[in-house]
């Protein structure tokens, strides 16, 4: 375990390369320092190469002791990781899991089965729904690949609950029992929550990360309060006050105990194996004892979680050109996944049943499919621009899987 530290900078200083422009013996003391006339050369810090810092920094904090792949093979290892994980999970699935249901086939029979999907069910089988089962692989590929690139406690947390994601969710549409369809439930909550963690990590480890604009916080403070309305209105009643400061504070909580931890290695570390547990059992509080509607906690997270992700932005660089078009392909990912979401399944109101306008049960195109797979292309680029944010600022070594590694900010 490393030594605690002194400092909010003592972990981005001991990734940092040390200078090369005084020797040591082996006694300990200086040599002379290089005649002017050549002068000793090496990177200044805001030049150190991607490639450099992924074989330089933090590689303690890697899955395997001294292992800090590269890009290339974290993708590499990713894929087959993730591949053998999800279908290891199938082959489990196959040989132990046999249905003795028999589905109906009119409509009424399938919305009582599932409300929020339409892929036609397989009666007597190991695997009920082929395509929404086989999409969770999507969820283990991003968990891999943040497991891989990542270095820090709170990537880890991400990581390691998008992982578990698959494995709950394709427990659930291969099965389509209730109490695991609870658990997948579940662990969509953690796997947001964890990325909520994740940007409380980035913005504690930023200079002066509350110190924001004026119009910033009463912006935020603006939106937080029409979307509590907006909820209200839409029929949850006091879910929208209750579920918003439920949640806020969750994120404040969160925020907390990142600041507290950045000072010392062994107790974000510490942190980070109470939120494991914690964010499961807060999940299943909203779910099962508060019976909250999934859907309006998850346009609350998603409210939420932009607004926190926008502040850790402005505290750290401009809201333009670059980052622009990277929230835009976060932002169409996670919009076209959502239509996808609302649009598949039934619609149940007045003792009928309908199905939604993008239902249809016997299609290859099952729409919940891609809501898996897009949702987590969206959970996987937003780690991927906040760890950038981490890599300008020398925080941690976590490294982004899909986006350009920006440069390191001058020492």
């Amino acid at each position: 375990m490393p030594p605690a530290g002194h400092g909010p900078s003592t972990s981005a200083s001991r990734c940092r390369r040390p200078r090369t422009g005084t020797a040591r013996s082996s006694s300990g003391s200086s040599r002379s320092p290089s005649p002017p006339s050549s002068p000793p050369k090496s990177a200044p810090p805001h030049r150190i190469r991607s490639r450099d810092l992924v074989h330089e920094t933090c590689r303690r904090h890697a899955i395997m002791i001294g292992y800090a792949p590269d890009r290339r093979n974290a993708w590499t290892v990713g894929v087959a990781a993730s591949f053998a994980l999800f279908f290891g999970f199938l082959v489990v699935m196959a040989m132990f899991h046999r249905s003795a249901t028999v589905y109906g086939t009119e409509i009424v029979d399938l919305a009582a089965v599932h409300g929020d999907q339409c892929e036609r069910p397989a009666s007597q089988g190991w695997l009920a729904e082929a395509q929404n089962t086989l999409s969770n692989v999507a969820y283990a590929l991003a968990g891999a690949l943040i497991l891989l690139r990542g270095r820090s406690w709170a990537a880890m947390l991400l990581g390691g609950n998008l992982a578990i994601l698959a494995i709950m969710s394709g427990l659930y549409h291969a099965t389509l029992a209730y109490d695991l369809q609870i658990l997948d439930i579940i662990w969509v909550y953690a796997a947001l929550l964890s990325l909520s963690v994740y940007a409380a990590f980035v913005q504690t480890r930023t200079p002066s990360f509350i110190w924001l604009p004026w119009w910033t916080w009463l912006a935020f403070g603006l939106v937080w309060i029409a979307t509590a309305i907006a909820v209200m209105l839409a029929g949850y009643g006091f879910l929208s006050v209750t579920g918003m400061a439920l949640l806020t504070a969750f994120m404040a909580v969160a925020t907390l105990l990142a600041f507290v931890s950045r000072d010392f290695d062994w107790l974000g570390w510490v942190v980070g194996g109470l939120l494991a547990v914690a964010i499961p059992f807060f999940g299943y509080m909203i779910r099962k004892p508060l019976k909250w509607d999934s859907d309006a906690v998850f346009a609350i997270l998603a409210v939420l979680l932009v607004l926190q992700m926008l502040m850790v932005f402005v505290a750290n660089r401009p809201l333009g050109g670059k980052l622009v078009w990277e929230l835009l392909i976060i932002g169409g990912a996670l919009g076209l996944g959502l239509l996808f979401r609302l649009s598949d399944g039934y619609a149940k109101g007045g003792g009928s049943v309908a199905e939604k306008w993008m239902c249809a049960p016997d299609s290859p195109f099952q729409p919940h499919a891609w809501w898996h797979v897009l949702s987590a292309a969206a959970l996987l680029l937003s780690y991927d621009l906040l760890a950038q944010v981490n890599r300008r600022n020398r925080a941690s070594g976590d490294l982004p899987a899909v986006l350009a590694d920006p440069e390191p900010e001058k020492a």
